[in-house]
């Protein structure tokens, strides 16, 4: 990245704080705008993933903020990791088109979801929500006594 782009990056970046510190603008909509700006800085500083990642995470942290404001209870917990996955799946998209990779962050969305119904799970009672809390740990022992038995050798350090 050169100097005049840093340049510009950093007083877009310094405009957006502001603009929030005296109120014009909510935190929200500023972490939005700079995650957007990141995305946009993808496409035009040649496709680095640094600014794809850092974009999608802090647009999904302002869109969790956002929506936080209007939902009620308290148990929107798992909607921050579901965000967080949406960032991810956006990564793994947008990799996927532009360099026909980007598998890792397909990954790490799925964990991401696969957390967020979990958070969901532990944070909001239903008779289902009881059921699998109080059996998740005898799957967890039975999947681990499944791999230890039938698990392949692979000879590389394993035994």
């Amino acid at each position: 990245m050169g100097t005049r782009t840093l340049g510009i990056v950093l007083i877009i970046v310094g405009l957006l704080v502001y603009l929030a510190n005296i109120g014009m603008i909510s935190g929200e909509i500023m972490l939005i705008a700079l995650g957007a700006g990141l995305i946009v800085a993808y496409f035009t500083m040649g496709n680095k993933t640094g600014f794809l990642i850092a974009g999608s995470v802090v647009a999904a942290v302002g869109l969790f903020a956002a929506l936080e404001r209007w939902l009620p209870g308290e148990e929107t917990g798992y909607l921050f990791f579901l965000f967080l996955a949406l960032a991810f799946a956006n990564v793994y998209l947008v990799e996927l088109v532009v360099r026909g990779g980007g598998a890792w962050a397909g990954w790490v969305a799925v964990a991401l979801a696969a957390f967020s119904v979990f958070i969901f799970i532990v944070e909001v009672e239903t008779p289902l929500a009881t059921s699998i809390k109080a059996w998740w740990p005898v799957l967890l022992v039975a999947a681990g006594l499944w791999l230890l038995f039938t698990g392949r050798k692979t000879g590389k350090g394993e035994e």
